[in-house]
């Protein structure tokens, strides 16, 4: 039989915060247990379960679900499960229990001589404050990525996350990180419990990218999804393979191609991430595949991130279809949208004067009304060069060449570049483009050199004529590589003995890193400012501490020369980063035209002069307008200062350095620190308790934030880091450290000391996110054998000092100590802890109200502006705070650990 019989009560070792638990099924490998509590249920492996048995003995305390608190007077097993009678006679079965009944911990353990070294009780009382320090902090889920301390990316992520529902579009210019502006979000909301369960989306050629971002920066392991995982599906809902995996990155080009779209809109995601956004087509008209799938599982979403370099140059029908995406309360119609966006100058003008007034909270107010009503404030962030500072500057260097006298050739050439007509077959063999790549490879010595040209088909045209010139280390990056040979190739660039050359085709302009390398050169021009711009970005990023050097070699009289003069005279886009969008069209047609016709010098020379004053136009109009607006939401200096002041201070404090070698000396592990910032862990001989993320052989680490950045084999600990976090979790749960006993020698003294630790929780489902308002908190007290409050005179630290082992069984061998006045002293403890805990529950309580009146206010506000806002809208947000607030109220107390001390003569 069973050790499990369905209708038990067991508790989790591990998730004490679960409450007590019911067995619902077993067998012979395997357990269900529901926790109503919280509404959670978990399946254990038997053999291995963290669990422990609750039963009651005469005289204890039971809560009956309902709400009594009860006397045991007798205890009676039947079929494996407990039946209690209880003062009046009544009989009641363990399944009736309240879920939030307190069972066996460590004053039982203390009892029972079940005793941990005091230095495990500090650890754990260390690792409680910790944790909810941590939560607390304005940075949480921030300081444990392997990044720089970049203000505006702290900003973006910290509004993200303050919201109940982030759906935002992080529409950031090319080079200023908004992967790691998602990155940061999801570890953020993941760390805290408020989601489990996340989808990235992205084009395939960016899968593996995103994967090694989230693993290498942030230590999260995300599945890929691939054909041969899910040749077996018998296609069937019930069997649906995309819930087999909490975090996932899918190519949305391979999904929208096969039939698995049904399957992962039903996956019940709590975030989902969509990785170059301004490809999803869609128009009033008919919506893509992509754009479908994306509606589909947004629908079902509460977390939407939309991630797009191009919010606006696709078209505001594109920006629209986005926005419907975010918030389809709001961005309900698209004539509508039409007729907002026409005030946005005059918004912008509003803003500015609201911006003059005092700094107030109705000014503020106004100001975020302002934004709501008129514009996508609220949901896209965008910052650009002008507000955040930190860019390198960008020199181009224009090489004119003596072609070889082709000009048919380079004309059609210029044609397939343009998609104008077919791609030829390249001969370069004598080409001077080729003669001048061989040149400048000899002249910049060891300098990185990143190569971009149009096709596949060009650039092994590229390497082959090259190698005929020179011998030089080079690597191919294109789209008929593997995601992971792809990789390989950048990967050899980036080893400083590897590639001095990476050829690309057009796939190497999106998404990727290049910015270590010296040089970009281009073998040819997209017709495509945004592409253009997209190219440069691979180099020009921000951080980057030197000069992009941008090399562009053309044969004179080409269609090329007069391509790059148009870019470089007219849209001045080579070094300098601007927004002209679709509106630069007709300007395009007349190029190619131009170009084709071989149009005189002169007449060139005044088409190159309209372009520019045409531009210089939308540049005013786009000052004036919509980024003033932008800029308003997308960054707030001083904030994004506070945070990134409180990441160093975090970084520079010690206190995770303090606190791990404590951890590391009381479990055994040997710590050589070495000059390079870098810290050997090994296990010592005494090395005996099982540290989660420890490698048994061996670890090189640092605590230093820029040693991690620039050493890729060293593992860059934080208090967010795996095994620190498994560290806290292990000490802060389970019965290490909460049953302690310590002996002091104070001559002429005796004194019986208990330091208690108690735990205030809310006791809720995950999905309500209590926690966030108001943490795990511990109240520490320390109560003396006459029940005295003696908290203030002993502090922590104090009871800590010169303390011994001594003999626990003269102390607890004593009845009257251990049955009477040991169960006196937890009682007034936890009067007083009572006392002590309600300014934190009103706190929180503070918290949820003002958070409930700003987001219940903006509904009501929009409900009055937009039909698809509803009343119903707005009392299920009323709910919503009505019942977090309840959990809070009954916020619970729970004895989490004990240590008694004795002050006097020697026990020995």
């Amino acid at each position: 039989m069973s050790k499990f019989v369905p209708g038990q009560r067991w508790g989790s070792d591990a998730e004490p915060e679960l409450g007590l638990g019911v067995v619902l099924k077993s067998d012979s490998f395997s357990v269900n247990i529901m926790f109503p509590a919280v509404d959670v249920s978990r399946t254990y492996a038997v053999e291995s379960a963290p669990l422990c048995r609750v039963v009651f003995k005469v005289n204890d305390k039971i809560d009956v679900a309902g709400g009594d608190s009860l006397t045991v007077l007798a205890v009676e097993e039947c079929d494996g499960v407990c039946h209690y009678t209880v003062e009046g006679g009544e009989v009641i079965p363990e399944i009736l229990l309240s879920a939030t009944t307190q069972f066996a911990g460590p004053l039982e353990r203390l009892r029972a001589l079940q005793l941990d070294g005091a230095e495990f009780f500090s650890l754990r009382l260390d690792a409680l404050e910790k944790s909810r320090a941590a939560r607390l902090s304005d940075v949480s889920g921030f300081i444990g990525g392997r990044m720089d301390i970049i203000p505006h990316q702290l900003f973006i992520a910290n509004e993200a996350v303050n919201r109940l529902r982030p759906r935002l579009m992080l529409a950031d210019e090319v080079g200023l990180g908004k992967t790691i502006e998602a990155c940061l979000v999801i570890h953020r909301l993941l760390l805290t419990n408020r989601i489990s369960r996340v989808l990235i989306l992205v084009p395939d050629s960016l899968i593996h990218q995103w994967f090694v971002e989230m693993l290498r920066r942030f230590n999260l392991q995300f599945h890929i999804i691939e054909p041969s995982h899910y040749e077996e599906y018998d296609g069937s809902l019930e069997n649906n393979p995309f819930k087999d995996h909490q975090l996932v990155i899918a190519g949305i080009d391979f999904i929208c191609k096969t039939g698995w779209k049904r399957e992962l809109a039903a996956a019940d995601w709590d975030m989902l991430v969509v990785d170059e956004a301004h490809h999803l087509e869609w128009s009033t008209e008919k919506a893509g595949v992509d754009y479908q799938l994306v509606e589909k599982i947004a629908q079902d979403t509460s977390g939407l991130l939309l991630l797009t370099a191009t919010p606006e140059q696709t078209g505001l029908e594109s920006q629209f279809a986005r926005l419907r995406l975010l918030d389809p309360n709001k961005y309900f119609d698209y004539d509508e949208f039409l007729k907002e966006n026409e005030c946005f100058q005059k918004v912008a003008v509003d803003a500015a004067e609201l911006l003059d007034q005092p700094e107030s909270e109705a000014r503020d107010h106004k100001l975020k009304q302002l934004l709501d009503s008129h514009g996508p404030g609220r949901v896209l962030f965008r910052n650009t060069r002008k507000v955040v500072k930190g860019f390198p500057k960008r020199s181009l260097f224009l090489t004119g060449l003596e072609g070889d006298g082709n000009a048919p050739a380079l004309m059609k050439e210029f044609a397939a570049d343009c998609n104008r007509g077919d791609e030829p077959n390249y001969n370069f063999a004598d080409d001077a483009r080729i003669k001048w790549l061989a040149t400048f490879l000899k002249e910049t010595g060891e300098d990185k050199i990143l190569l971009i040209c149009r096709s596949l088909k060009k650039a092994r045209a590229i390497e082959q004529a090259l190698q005929k010139q020179i011998n030089v280390k080079s690597s191919l990056f294109h789209e008929k590589l593997s995601i992971i040979q792809r990789d390989r190739n950048a990967a050899y660039f980036a080893n400083p003995e590897g590639a001095r050359l990476l050829i690309c085709s057009e796939i190497g302009s999106e998404g990727r890193n290049f910015q270590f390398a010296e040089h970009l050169v281009f073998f040819d021009l997209p017709f495509d400012h945004e592409l253009l711009e997209q190219r440069i970005g691979r180099l020009d990023r921000i951080g980057r501490k030197t000069t992009v050097k941008i090399h562009f070699p053309y044969c004179y009289g080409s269609p090329q020369e007069k391509l790059a003069k148009w870019f470089h005279y007219g849209l001045n886009c080579f070094e300098q980063n601007h927004e002209y969008g679709k509106r630069l069209a007709v300007y395009f047609e007349r190029l190619f035209d131009m170009i084709e016709d071989s149009v005189d010098i002169e007449l060139f020379e005044q088409f190159i002069e309209e372009t520019g004053a045409f531009c210089c136009v939308l540049r005013n109009e786009l000052e004036e307008g919509r980024d003033r607006l932008l800029e308003l939401t997308s960054f707030n200096p001083e904030k994004a200062a506070a945070l990134a002041d409180e990441m160093r201070r975090g970084d520079e404090d010690g206190s995770l350095e303090e606190f791990l070698y404590r951890v590391f000396g009381a479990v055994g592990i040997s710590y050589d620190i070495l000059h390079d910032k870098t810290v050997l862990l090994r296990p010592g001989i005494d090395f005996s308790v099982d540290i989660p993320g420890f490698k048994i052989e061996g670890m090189s680490v640092t605590f230093d934030r820029e040693c991690g950045l620039s050493r890729e084999d060293v593992q860059f600990l934080s208090w967010e880091h795996p095994m620190v976090r498994g560290i806290l979790d292990m000490l802060s749960s389970g019965n290490l450290g909460n049953s302690s006993f310590g002996f002091q020698e104070v001559a002429g003294e005796r004194e019986i000391l208990l330091e208690m630790v108690y735990l205030l929780e809310v006791v809720a489902p995950l999905g309500i996110h209590a926690d966030r308002f108001l943490p795990p908190t511990p109240i520490r007290l320390v109560i003396n054998h006459a029940l005295q409050n003696c908290s203030s005179r002993f502090s922590h630290s104090v009871l800590q000092e010169e303390l011994q082992q001594g003999n626990p069984q003269r102390i607890l061998g004593n009845e009257k100590i251990r049955d009477k006045v040991l169960p006196q002293m937890v009682q007034k403890g936890q009067l007083l802890a009572e006392a002590s805990a309600k300014p934190f529950v009103k706190a929180a309580l503070g918290k949820i109200s003002s958070f409930s009146a700003e987001t219940v206010e903006r509904l009501v506000y929009l409900s009055a502006i937009n039909p698809g806002v509803t009343q119903g809208d707005v009392d299920e947000m009323k709910r919503y705070f009505e019942e977090i607030s309840s959990y809070v109220q009954n916020a619970r107390l729970r004895l989490d650990s004990v240590k008694m001390v004795y002050r006097g003569d020697n026990l020995d």
